[in-house]
């Protein structure tokens, strides 16, 4: 009984780290990841833009809204 207990304060211990850490992350936090394709970047574009291509392989999504355009390019 002593090592449920001990698991269970581990488990949540770790929960609650989870939930500090996060709240510690500034809010204006943004994440980014470069990659490299053997695609043309047209190509790339189009399948990164095809909105309604998403929605079908993607059942959870209900709803893709395109932000507008930054510096005269599009986000």
């Amino acid at each position: 009984m002593k090592w449920v207990l001990i698991a269970l304060g581990v488990i949540v211990g770790l929960i609650l780290l989870i939930g500090l850490v996060g709240m510690l992350i500034p809010k204006s936090h943004v994440a980014s990841r470069k990659a490299r394709f053997n695609q043309t970047p047209q190509t790339v574009w189009d399948a990164i833009t095809d909105f309604q291509g998403q929605t079908s392989w993607r059942t959870s999504l209900t709803k893709v809204e395109r932000l507008p355009d930054r510096d005269g390019n599009a986000v």
